[in-house]
């Protein structure tokens, strides 16, 4: 599969990318096409991974599923917001309404909500979109 541009953070790193999603087959999946694209990927199976994840690291961008073992994507969403105020954080889920993806999205600040599924190059585009508006 042939690469797609990649916005780099510089020419030595790679975008760090946080997916946090509760399907370990679909997080390994996402994680090898991500890694095929160029970022460096870290996974999380639940919010407390991932918290613990975003105090041990600084991440690029996140992908958050809504529906978590241990609580919603909505309340990851806001405390990874309070930890990297301008990190670009993408929320997915295969089951949620439209006016829960409207509420992540205009009143917790996720760039924005994608139905499942959806493929690592349909996201690798949103995150190009979001960090060039996170750097305006």
């Amino acid at each position: 599969m042939p690469s797609a541009p990649l916005l780099l953070r510089n020419e030595y790193m790679s975008l760090r990318l946080l997916i946090v999603e509760d399907d370990v087959a679909l997080q390994k999946m996402l994680t090898w096409d991500f890694e095929d694209l160029g970022y460096e990927v870290v996974g999380a199976t639940n919010c407390k991974q991932a918290r613990e994840q975003a105090a041990n690291r600084e991440f690029d961008l996140a992908l958050i599923d809504y529906h978590l073992p241990d609580g919603t994507g909505i309340d990851l969403l806001r405390d990874l917001r309070a930890h990297s105020p301008r990190m670009p954080i993408v929320m997915c889920s295969g089951l949620t309404c439209a006016e829960t993806a409207s509420r992540a999205v205009t009143d917790h600040g996720a760039f924005e909500f994608v139905p499942k599924p959806v493929s690592a190059q349909a996201l690798h585009q949103i995150f190009e979109t979001a960090l060039s508006k996170s750097e305006e």
